[in-house]
């Protein structure tokens, strides 16, 4: 019974992981799509008037918020798997 309760807990884990993951993968990945949009909205001949209106201001604040997010999940999750593999091998036990 402690073992299907340890496994059940191990796979809840490695899921809050993963999803934790995806999150940055996507904060990270919006932040860069931010990035190359205001880079090709400039190449196109938009001042900055232009980045003031419609849906522009989101996308220009997307970085700012996305990037720290990214890099603070990182950190979290580095974290928390090196936790749970210093727990586990003092345990004796598997990852």
């Amino acid at each position: 019974m402690a073992k299907d309760t340890r496994a059940q807990n191990a796979d809840a884990v490695e899921r809050r992981e993963r999803i934790v993951a995806y999150v940055i993968v996507t904060a990270i990945a919006l932040s860069v799509l931010s990035f190359l949009a205001i880079i090709v909205g400039t190449w196109s001949g938009m001042n900055a008037a232009d980045f003031g209106k419609g849906l522009w201001p989101a996308v220009a604040w997307t970085p700012y918020l996305g990037l720290p997010l990214g890099i603070i999940l990182i950190v979290w999750l580095v974290l928390s798997s090196a936790r749970r593999r210093s727990r586990s091998s003092r345990q004796g036990g598997k990852l």
